[in-house]
Protein backbone atom coordinates (compact mmCIF):
# COMPACT_ATOMS: atom_id res chain seq x y z
CA UNK A 1 0.00 0.00 0.00
CA UNK A 2 2.55 2.68 1.03
CA UNK A 3 4.30 1.93 -2.45
CA UNK A 4 1.07 2.60 -4.20
CA UNK A 5 0.64 5.61 -2.25
CA UNK A 6 4.58 6.62 -3.32
CA UNK A 7 3.78 5.80 -6.75
CA UNK A 8 0.44 8.15 -6.78
CA UNK A 9 1.92 11.10 -5.57
CA UNK A 10 4.82 11.18 -7.84
CA UNK A 11 2.11 10.61 -10.92
CA UNK A 12 0.36 13.45 -9.01
CA UNK A 13 3.10 15.61 -8.91
CA UNK A 14 4.51 15.56 -12.53
CA UNK A 15 0.54 15.72 -13.60
CA UNK A 16 0.39 18.88 -11.69
CA UNK A 17 4.11 20.06 -12.95
CA UNK A 18 2.74 20.06 -16.33
CA UNK A 19 -0.60 21.82 -15.27
CA UNK A 20 0.48 24.78 -13.81
CA UNK A 21 4.18 25.50 -15.18
CA UNK A 22 4.25 28.88 -17.29
CA UNK A 23 3.16 29.07 -20.79
CA UNK A 24 6.40 29.99 -22.94
CA UNK A 25 6.33 31.54 -26.18
CA UNK A 26 8.59 29.61 -29.23
CA UNK A 27 11.86 32.25 -28.74
CA UNK A 28 14.27 30.83 -31.26
CA UNK A 29 17.51 32.69 -30.07
CA UNK A 30 21.09 31.57 -30.19
CA UNK A 31 23.33 34.29 -28.46
CA UNK A 32 25.76 34.66 -31.12
CA UNK A 33 24.71 36.54 -34.34
CA UNK A 34 26.36 38.40 -37.14
CA UNK A 35 27.12 42.06 -34.78
CA UNK A 36 28.33 45.45 -36.27
CA UNK A 37 31.87 44.97 -37.49
CA UNK A 38 33.05 48.69 -36.34
CA UNK A 39 31.83 47.69 -32.60
CA UNK A 40 33.48 44.34 -32.53
CA UNK A 41 36.32 45.72 -33.48
CA UNK A 42 36.53 48.36 -30.88
CA UNK A 43 35.61 45.99 -28.30
CA UNK A 44 38.27 43.78 -29.13
CA UNK A 45 40.67 46.73 -29.05
CA UNK A 46 38.89 48.04 -25.60
CA UNK A 47 39.07 44.38 -24.07
CA UNK A 48 42.92 43.89 -24.79
CA UNK A 49 43.36 47.17 -23.07
CA UNK A 50 41.48 46.13 -19.58
CA UNK A 51 43.39 42.42 -19.64
CA UNK A 52 46.66 44.24 -18.40
CA UNK A 53 48.35 42.90 -15.57
CA UNK A 54 47.66 45.50 -13.30
CA UNK A 55 43.70 46.07 -14.50
CA UNK A 56 43.17 42.28 -13.74
CA UNK A 57 43.48 42.21 -10.01
CA UNK A 58 40.43 44.77 -9.48
CA UNK A 59 38.68 43.42 -6.38
CA UNK A 60 36.43 46.48 -4.73
CA UNK A 61 38.20 49.03 -3.38
CA UNK A 62 41.60 47.81 -5.11
CA UNK A 63 44.44 50.22 -6.75
CA UNK A 64 43.46 47.68 -9.54
CA UNK A 65 39.74 48.80 -9.92
CA UNK A 66 40.68 52.65 -9.33
CA UNK A 67 43.33 51.99 -12.03
CA UNK A 68 40.50 50.22 -14.48
CA UNK A 69 38.14 53.38 -13.40
CA UNK A 70 40.18 55.70 -14.37
CA UNK A 71 41.28 54.36 -17.43
CA UNK A 72 36.94 54.04 -18.40
CA UNK A 73 36.88 57.77 -17.47
CA UNK A 74 40.23 59.25 -19.10
CA UNK A 75 38.71 57.56 -22.45
CA UNK A 76 35.68 58.62 -22.69
CA UNK A 77 36.09 61.92 -21.50
CA UNK A 78 38.94 62.22 -24.56
CA UNK A 79 35.95 61.18 -26.37
CA UNK A 80 33.99 63.88 -28.35
CA UNK A 81 30.38 64.15 -27.93
CA UNK A 82 30.14 62.92 -24.35
CA UNK A 83 30.23 64.75 -21.37
CA UNK A 84 31.82 63.66 -17.74
CA UNK A 85 28.93 63.96 -15.49
CA UNK A 86 28.90 67.03 -12.69
CA UNK A 87 25.51 66.87 -11.17
CA UNK A 88 26.13 67.29 -7.47
CA UNK A 89 27.04 63.53 -6.44
CA UNK A 90 29.45 63.31 -9.70
CA UNK A 91 32.51 65.72 -9.60
CA UNK A 92 34.84 65.53 -12.81
CA UNK A 93 32.45 62.23 -13.67
CA UNK A 94 33.52 60.65 -10.32
CA UNK A 95 30.89 59.75 -7.35
CA UNK A 96 33.04 59.08 -3.91
CA UNK A 97 31.74 55.24 -2.67
CA UNK A 98 32.77 54.73 0.64
CA UNK A 99 31.82 50.80 1.84
CA UNK A 100 32.62 48.49 4.47
CA UNK A 101 34.59 44.89 3.14
CA UNK A 102 33.48 41.29 4.02
CA UNK A 103 36.37 41.57 6.22
CA UNK A 104 35.37 44.79 8.14
CA UNK A 105 37.45 47.17 7.02
CA UNK A 106 36.61 50.54 5.94
CA UNK A 107 37.34 51.22 2.34
CA UNK A 108 36.19 53.57 -0.36
CA UNK A 109 36.37 53.50 -4.27
CA UNK A 110 34.24 55.92 -6.91
CA UNK A 111 31.77 54.70 -9.34
CA UNK A 112 32.78 57.08 -12.95
CA UNK A 113 30.15 58.20 -15.43
CA UNK A 114 30.12 60.41 -18.92
CA UNK A 115 27.01 60.98 -21.11
CA UNK A 116 25.79 61.51 -24.21
CA UNK A 117 23.32 64.78 -24.07
CA UNK A 118 20.33 65.25 -25.98
CA UNK A 119 19.64 68.57 -27.46
CA UNK A 120 16.44 67.84 -26.11
CA UNK A 121 15.74 70.39 -23.06
CA UNK A 122 13.14 68.51 -21.25
CA UNK A 123 15.19 65.20 -21.97
CA UNK A 124 14.93 62.27 -19.59
CA UNK A 125 18.16 59.97 -18.82
CA UNK A 126 18.38 56.49 -19.36
CA UNK A 127 21.44 55.13 -17.86
CA UNK A 128 23.21 51.93 -19.06
CA UNK A 129 24.94 50.86 -15.75
CA UNK A 130 27.58 47.77 -15.02
CA UNK A 131 30.60 46.67 -12.06
CA UNK A 132 34.12 47.12 -13.13
CA UNK A 133 35.54 44.39 -9.97
CA UNK A 134 36.06 41.10 -10.26
CA UNK A 135 36.56 38.73 -7.16
CA UNK A 136 39.28 36.27 -6.45
CA UNK A 137 39.71 32.56 -6.73
CA UNK A 138 40.06 30.79 -3.52
CA UNK A 139 41.97 27.83 -3.29
CA UNK A 140 43.71 26.30 0.21
CA UNK A 141 46.88 24.83 0.61
CA UNK A 142 48.60 22.63 3.45
CA UNK A 143 51.96 23.56 4.39
CA UNK A 144 54.85 20.91 5.96
CA UNK A 145 53.62 21.91 9.64
CA UNK A 146 49.98 21.03 8.69
CA UNK A 147 49.04 24.60 8.85
CA UNK A 148 46.57 25.61 5.80
CA UNK A 149 47.32 28.84 3.72
CA UNK A 150 44.88 30.12 1.97
CA UNK A 151 45.83 31.07 -1.86
CA UNK A 152 43.98 34.25 -3.53
CA UNK A 153 44.57 34.56 -7.56
CA UNK A 154 42.82 36.38 -10.53
CA UNK A 155 42.01 35.75 -14.06
CA UNK A 156 40.98 37.89 -16.70
CA UNK A 157 37.18 38.03 -15.73
CA UNK A 158 35.90 37.91 -18.90
CA UNK A 159 32.49 36.69 -18.32
CA UNK A 160 32.23 38.28 -15.04
CA UNK A 161 32.94 41.81 -15.89
CA UNK A 162 35.70 42.58 -18.31
CA UNK A 163 33.14 41.65 -21.26
CA UNK A 164 30.76 43.76 -20.39
CA UNK A 165 33.37 47.01 -19.54
CA UNK A 166 34.87 46.94 -22.97
CA UNK A 167 31.04 46.73 -25.04
CA UNK A 168 29.82 49.52 -22.85
CA UNK A 169 33.47 51.63 -24.07
CA UNK A 170 33.20 50.74 -27.17
CA UNK A 171 29.01 51.51 -27.65
CA UNK A 172 29.45 54.59 -25.90
CA UNK A 173 32.24 55.57 -28.32
CA UNK A 174 30.13 54.40 -31.54
CA UNK A 175 27.27 56.50 -30.19
CA UNK A 176 29.09 60.01 -29.84
CA UNK A 177 30.75 59.42 -33.31
CA UNK A 178 27.67 58.97 -35.08
CA UNK A 179 24.68 60.91 -36.58
CA UNK A 180 22.43 59.51 -34.05
CA UNK A 181 20.35 61.86 -32.29
CA UNK A 182 17.85 61.01 -29.00
CA UNK A 183 15.24 62.54 -27.44
CA UNK A 184 16.37 61.35 -24.08
CA UNK A 185 20.08 61.35 -22.24
CA UNK A 186 22.10 58.62 -22.01
CA UNK A 187 24.08 57.74 -18.70
CA UNK A 188 27.30 55.26 -18.93
CA UNK A 189 28.15 54.28 -15.63
CA UNK A 190 30.77 51.87 -14.20
CA UNK A 191 30.37 51.00 -10.48
CA UNK A 192 33.37 50.31 -8.15
CA UNK A 193 32.46 47.48 -5.50
CA UNK A 194 30.20 45.57 -6.86
CA UNK A 195 30.79 42.48 -4.84
CA UNK A 196 30.35 44.14 -1.64
CA UNK A 197 26.55 44.44 -1.81
CA UNK A 198 26.60 46.61 -4.45
CA UNK A 199 27.95 49.36 -3.12
CA UNK A 200 28.49 51.44 -6.21
CA UNK A 201 25.58 50.65 -7.87
CA UNK A 202 23.49 51.32 -4.45
CA UNK A 203 24.88 55.14 -4.32
CA UNK A 204 24.63 55.74 -7.99
CA UNK A 205 20.79 54.65 -7.33
CA UNK A 206 21.10 57.07 -4.49
CA UNK A 207 21.76 59.87 -7.17
CA UNK A 208 18.99 59.33 -9.46
CA UNK A 209 16.21 58.93 -6.57
CA UNK A 210 16.54 62.84 -6.55
CA UNK A 211 14.04 62.86 -9.40
CA UNK A 212 12.88 59.44 -10.25
CA UNK A 213 10.72 60.81 -12.74
CA UNK A 214 13.79 62.43 -14.75
CA UNK A 215 15.74 59.24 -14.30
CA UNK A 216 12.83 56.66 -14.85
CA UNK A 217 14.84 53.92 -16.68
CA UNK A 218 17.59 52.17 -16.29
CA UNK A 219 19.36 49.48 -18.16
CA UNK A 220 22.09 47.13 -16.21
CA UNK A 221 24.06 44.90 -18.06
CA UNK A 222 25.75 41.98 -16.22
CA UNK A 223 28.02 38.84 -17.54
CA UNK A 224 26.45 38.94 -21.17
CA UNK A 225 29.96 37.75 -22.72
CA UNK A 226 29.29 33.62 -22.59
CA UNK A 227 25.83 32.32 -23.04
CA UNK A 228 23.56 29.94 -25.18
CA UNK A 229 21.04 32.77 -25.01
CA UNK A 230 20.88 36.13 -24.35
CA UNK A 231 18.12 37.20 -21.96
CA UNK A 232 16.28 40.45 -20.66
CA UNK A 233 14.61 40.99 -16.97
CA UNK A 234 11.89 43.27 -15.84
CA UNK A 235 10.97 41.99 -12.77
CA UNK A 236 7.95 39.75 -12.15
CA UNK A 237 4.95 42.23 -13.24
CA UNK A 238 3.65 42.90 -16.71
CA UNK A 239 3.95 46.93 -17.33
CA UNK A 240 3.87 49.11 -20.96
CA UNK A 241 8.09 49.33 -20.58
CA UNK A 242 8.49 45.53 -20.24
CA UNK A 243 6.16 45.07 -23.45
CA UNK A 244 8.46 47.83 -24.97
CA UNK A 245 11.44 45.92 -23.99
CA UNK A 246 10.19 42.28 -25.30
CA UNK A 247 9.10 44.32 -28.87
CA UNK A 248 12.62 45.20 -29.54
CA UNK A 249 14.82 42.74 -27.72
CA UNK A 250 12.99 39.35 -27.98
CA UNK A 251 11.35 40.11 -31.52
CA UNK A 252 14.07 41.89 -33.35
CA UNK A 253 16.49 40.73 -31.90
CA UNK A 254 15.66 37.25 -29.97
CA UNK A 255 16.48 37.70 -26.96
CA UNK A 256 14.38 35.70 -24.14
CA UNK A 257 12.37 37.18 -21.21
CA UNK A 258 13.62 35.51 -18.07
CA UNK A 259 10.70 34.59 -16.21
CA UNK A 260 12.76 32.04 -14.03
CA UNK A 261 12.39 33.89 -10.42
CA UNK A 262 13.04 30.45 -9.14
CA UNK A 263 16.00 29.88 -10.94
CA UNK A 264 19.04 30.48 -8.02
CA UNK A 265 22.22 31.36 -8.22
CA UNK A 266 25.43 32.17 -6.00
CA UNK A 267 25.65 36.57 -6.05
CA UNK A 268 29.19 37.64 -6.66
CA UNK A 269 28.81 38.94 -2.55
CA UNK A 270 27.81 35.30 -1.88
CA UNK A 271 24.11 35.98 -1.50
CA UNK A 272 21.48 33.96 -3.24
CA UNK A 273 19.48 35.23 -6.45
CA UNK A 274 17.89 34.65 -9.23
CA UNK A 275 19.86 35.56 -12.20
CA UNK A 276 18.14 38.35 -13.32
CA UNK A 277 18.77 40.35 -10.14
CA UNK A 278 22.34 39.58 -10.54
CA UNK A 279 25.04 42.82 -10.86
CA UNK A 280 24.06 45.59 -10.76
CA UNK A 281 20.89 45.23 -11.34
CA UNK A 282 20.48 43.99 -7.48
CA UNK A 283 20.28 47.61 -6.48
CA UNK A 284 17.45 48.22 -8.69
CA UNK A 285 15.32 45.23 -8.09
CA UNK A 286 11.37 46.21 -6.81
CA UNK A 287 12.47 49.91 -6.77
CA UNK A 288 10.82 52.34 -8.72
CA UNK A 289 12.78 52.59 -11.51
CA UNK A 290 12.15 50.82 -14.89
CA UNK A 291 15.11 48.13 -14.79
CA UNK A 292 16.06 45.88 -17.82
CA UNK A 293 18.61 43.47 -16.49
CA UNK A 294 20.19 42.00 -19.68
CA UNK A 295 22.45 38.82 -19.73
CA UNK A 296 23.34 36.39 -21.11
CA UNK A 297 23.39 32.01 -20.00
CA UNK A 298 21.17 29.07 -20.13
CA UNK A 299 18.32 29.08 -17.95
CA UNK A 300 15.77 27.03 -19.21
CA UNK A 301 15.47 24.04 -16.47
CA UNK A 302 12.86 24.29 -14.25
CA UNK A 303 14.20 25.70 -11.23
CA UNK A 304 17.60 25.61 -12.19
CA UNK A 305 20.34 26.09 -9.84
CA UNK A 306 23.88 27.39 -10.13
CA UNK A 307 25.73 28.99 -12.86
CA UNK A 308 24.12 28.22 -16.35
CA UNK A 309 26.22 29.51 -19.36
CA UNK A 310 25.61 26.79 -21.39
CA UNK A 311 24.09 23.29 -22.26
CA UNK A 312 27.89 22.26 -22.54
CA UNK A 313 30.08 24.80 -20.60
CA UNK A 314 28.76 25.76 -16.72
CA UNK A 315 31.20 27.43 -13.91
CA UNK A 316 33.24 29.29 -16.51
CA UNK A 317 32.71 32.25 -14.77
CA UNK A 318 34.66 32.86 -11.16
CA UNK A 319 36.93 29.98 -12.39
CA UNK A 320 40.14 29.89 -13.69
CA UNK A 321 38.41 28.73 -17.16
CA UNK A 322 36.74 32.99 -17.37
CA UNK A 323 39.33 33.50 -20.00
CA UNK A 324 39.53 34.52 -23.80
CA UNK A 325 41.67 31.67 -24.68
CA UNK A 326 39.31 29.10 -22.80
CA UNK A 327 36.00 30.93 -24.30
CA UNK A 328 37.42 30.77 -28.02
CA UNK A 329 39.43 27.82 -27.60
CA UNK A 330 37.92 25.06 -25.55
CA UNK A 331 34.28 26.77 -25.70
CA UNK A 332 34.86 27.15 -29.44
CA UNK A 333 33.39 31.18 -29.34
CA UNK A 334 34.45 34.58 -30.21
CA UNK A 335 34.78 36.46 -26.99
CA UNK A 336 33.63 39.87 -29.36
CA UNK A 337 31.07 38.48 -31.33
CA UNK A 338 28.08 38.27 -28.11
CA UNK A 339 29.39 41.43 -26.86
CA UNK A 340 28.65 43.40 -30.51
CA UNK A 341 25.46 41.80 -31.03
CA UNK A 342 24.31 42.82 -27.11
CA UNK A 343 25.72 46.16 -28.22
CA UNK A 344 23.29 46.10 -31.69
CA UNK A 345 20.41 45.13 -29.83
CA UNK A 346 20.91 47.96 -27.18
CA UNK A 347 21.29 50.34 -30.10
CA UNK A 348 17.80 48.98 -31.36
CA UNK A 349 16.14 49.26 -28.10
CA UNK A 350 16.96 53.17 -27.79
CA UNK A 351 16.76 53.55 -31.02
CA UNK A 352 12.76 52.63 -30.98
CA UNK A 353 10.63 55.22 -31.90
CA UNK A 354 8.58 55.28 -28.52
CA UNK A 355 11.80 55.35 -26.33
CA UNK A 356 11.50 58.00 -24.92
CA UNK A 357 7.42 57.87 -24.24
CA UNK A 358 6.57 54.22 -22.81
CA UNK A 359 10.09 52.78 -22.08
CA UNK A 360 10.02 55.89 -19.42
CA UNK A 361 6.77 55.81 -18.39
CA UNK A 362 6.43 54.97 -14.66
CA UNK A 363 4.76 51.79 -13.76
CA UNK A 364 3.36 50.22 -10.50
CA UNK A 365 5.20 47.14 -9.36
CA UNK A 366 1.44 45.84 -7.96
CA UNK A 367 -0.19 46.64 -10.72
CA UNK A 368 -0.73 43.53 -12.79
CA UNK A 369 1.27 40.25 -11.72
CA UNK A 370 2.69 38.68 -15.10
CA UNK A 371 0.26 35.88 -14.08
CA UNK A 372 1.44 33.52 -17.16
CA UNK A 373 5.22 33.99 -16.51
CA UNK A 374 5.60 33.94 -13.02
CA UNK A 375 7.14 31.05 -11.53
CA UNK A 376 6.76 31.59 -7.94
CA UNK A 377 3.34 31.82 -8.79
CA UNK A 378 3.30 28.54 -10.75
CA UNK A 379 5.31 26.26 -7.86
CA UNK A 380 2.30 27.54 -5.38
CA UNK A 381 -0.28 26.72 -7.85
CA UNK A 382 1.53 23.52 -7.99
CA UNK A 383 2.19 23.01 -4.51
CA UNK A 384 -1.78 23.70 -3.93
CA UNK A 385 -2.36 21.21 -6.30
CA UNK A 386 -0.34 18.37 -5.47
CA UNK A 387 -1.58 18.95 -1.84
CA UNK A 388 -5.23 19.22 -3.09
CA UNK A 389 -5.19 16.05 -5.14
CA UNK A 390 -3.81 13.92 -1.51
CA UNK A 391 -6.30 15.52 0.50
CA UNK A 392 -9.06 14.06 -1.69
CA UNK A 393 -7.26 10.70 -2.54
CA UNK A 394 -7.11 10.76 1.76
CA UNK A 395 -10.39 11.41 2.35
CA UNK A 396 -11.85 8.87 -0.49
CA UNK A 397 -10.03 5.87 0.54
CA UNK A 398 -10.14 6.55 4.42
CA UNK A 399 -14.21 6.54 3.83
CA UNK A 400 -13.99 3.37 1.88
CA UNK A 401 -11.47 1.97 4.59
CA UNK A 402 -13.59 2.28 7.32
CA UNK A 403 -16.82 0.96 5.68
CA UNK A 404 -14.75 -2.31 3.75
CA UNK A 405 -11.90 -3.17 5.73
CA UNK A 406 -13.11 -6.64 6.51
CA UNK A 407 -14.28 -7.60 2.57
CA UNK A 408 -11.57 -5.59 0.48
CA UNK A 409 -7.69 -5.37 0.47
CA UNK A 410 -5.78 -2.06 0.52
CA UNK A 411 -4.88 -2.90 -3.05
CA UNK A 412 -8.48 -3.17 -3.91
CA UNK A 413 -9.63 -0.16 -2.34
CA UNK A 414 -6.66 1.95 -3.91
CA UNK A 415 -8.05 0.73 -7.54
CA UNK A 416 -12.18 1.78 -6.40
CA UNK A 417 -10.41 5.38 -5.23
CA UNK A 418 -8.10 5.90 -8.35
CA UNK A 419 -11.43 4.42 -10.75
CA UNK A 420 -13.74 7.67 -8.58
CA UNK A 421 -10.97 10.12 -9.44
CA UNK A 422 -11.02 9.11 -12.67
CA UNK A 423 -7.57 7.98 -13.22
CA UNK A 424 -7.45 4.08 -14.41
CA UNK A 425 -10.33 1.46 -15.02
CA UNK A 426 -11.29 -1.10 -11.97
CA UNK A 427 -10.16 -4.71 -12.86
CA UNK A 428 -12.99 -7.08 -13.47
CA UNK A 429 -11.91 -9.16 -10.24
CA UNK A 430 -12.03 -5.85 -8.56
CA UNK A 431 -15.32 -4.94 -10.08
CA UNK A 432 -17.48 -7.63 -8.88
CA UNK A 433 -15.80 -8.20 -5.29
CA UNK A 434 -17.24 -4.37 -5.17
CA UNK A 435 -20.79 -5.35 -6.38
CA UNK A 436 -20.70 -8.03 -3.98
CA UNK A 437 -19.86 -5.42 -0.98
CA UNK A 438 -22.45 -3.16 -1.61
CA UNK A 439 -24.92 -5.21 -2.18
CA UNK A 440 -24.52 -6.54 1.04
CA UNK A 441 -24.44 -3.42 2.92
CA UNK A 442 -27.39 -3.15 1.30
CA UNK A 443 -29.22 -5.93 2.93
CA UNK A 444 -27.79 -5.15 5.94
CA UNK A 445 -28.60 -1.56 6.13
CA UNK A 446 -32.04 -2.81 5.08
CA UNK A 447 -32.15 -5.28 7.75
CA UNK A 448 -30.93 -2.49 10.59
CA UNK A 449 -34.39 0.36 8.97
CA UNK A 450 -36.78 -2.98 9.09
CA UNK A 451 -36.16 -2.92 12.94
Amino acid sequence: MKKFLSLFLAVAIMLSCLLFLPVKSNQTSSAYYEASPVLVSEIKTELTSLLTTERIIRPAGSEGEKDTLDYILNTLSGTSGLVVLNDGYFSAGKQLVSFENSKGFAKTTYNVGVQLKSANPSAKTLSIITNVDNVPLVSYKQGANGQVATIYSYTEAVNESAGTISMMLALAKYLADSSLTFDFNINFVFCGAGAENNAGANAYKRALSADVNKNQLVLCLNKITVGDYNYFYTGDYSSNYSEFAAKYLNSDFGFRAFDKTTSITSGENGNIAHAGMEGAAGAFYNTQFNLISVFSGNYNGFASIGKHESQTHTEITYTENDTTSFIEIEYKRNVASNLGFVASAILNFISGPETATIAFKPHNNMAKINFANNEVLALTLTGAAVILIFVVYYAIYSALLKKSKKHMNGEELASVVMHIIGEQEMSRETEERLKEKIKDDAEKDGGANDE
